[in-house]
């Protein structure tokens, strides 16, 4: 896993590093994202990103499996405001605040950083 955002002269926009400073803190978010370093699977698991890490193919086939197995138990209609409710928690975490101009500052990057 990585963020390549910085290889490509693009900081991360749109509440991900707000996110990532919470959910990580401060600086383990600053690490990952100013460095863009990949990270294996294993510290991925470690610092929450994913649930799970499978060796192979047909292992993430198996886990799907099995979780497909376990939700096709479960009431549709439960599930779906279960994800409702997750949503809507999302929309109330302050992931950043985005402003009018960061499409600006992303359009003239270049520009900007050629008279640095």
């Amino acid at each position: 896993m990585w963020f390549p955002e910085v290889d490509i002269n693009l900081p991360l926009t749109w509440g991900l590093t707000a996110r990532l400073v919470r959910d990580l803190g401060r600086p383990k978010a600053m690490e990952l994202i100013t460095m863009g370093s990949n990270f294996p699977a294993q510290d991925a698991f470690r610092l929450g990103f994913v649930n799970q890490v499978v060796q192979n193919e047909k292992e993430l086939d198996q886990v799907v499996q099995k979780w497909v197995s376990i939700l096709g138990l479960k009431n549709a209609s439960t599930l779906h405001i279960i994800k409702t409710q997750f949503r809507q928690l999302d929309s109330l975490v302050d992931l950043g605040r985005v402003t009018d101009s960061d499409n600006d500052l992303l359009l003239y990057n270049k520009m900007l950083d050629s008279n640095l």
